[in-house]
């Protein structure tokens, strides 16, 4: 009994550690992306709040940003800046997009903020080059 458990105990620690070291590996990674939205109406009143899908998701592949538009938006407007010079690299108005794509392959390693504007939704997130 006591073989049986340790056994299973090297066979758990094991499928943990190939499993993070693929997590650490993997060249894919989703970009959580984040909503802003006002909580008062204009008359002062609060706005009931309800689980909404995602407007975008947002994935790094290597160096480059993907951008999946789950619903149509007239006019979007998505922001790239270095969180530790402050540049803005990237920023870019489209017309009803539903995919984008975004080379950063000039840029330094470093930490990076974005933010995705339209009409009535702002998205932001952060993720590391």
């Amino acid at each position: 009994m006591k073989r049986f458990f340790f056994m299973l105990t090297v066979i758990f620690s094991l499928s943990s550690v190939l499993t993070y070291a693929q997590r650490e590996n993997s060249p894919f990674a989703e970009i959580t992306l984040n909503q802003r939205k006002k909580t008062i109406d204009k008359k002062n009143h609060p706005i009931p709040r309800s689980i909404l899908p995602g407007t975008a998701n947002a994935y790094l592949y290597n160096n480059t940003v993907c951008i999946d538009f789950n619903e149509t938006l007239p006019t979007v407007t998505i922001t790239l800046i270095n969180e530790s010079t402050g540049e803005t690299v990237y920023s870019e108005t489209c017309d009803a997009p539903t995919n984008i794509s975004i080379n950063l392959d000039k840029e330094s390693c470093s930490n990076y903020f974005i933010q995705i504007e339209s009409d009535g939704v702002f998205l932001y997130g952060n993720f590391t080059l």
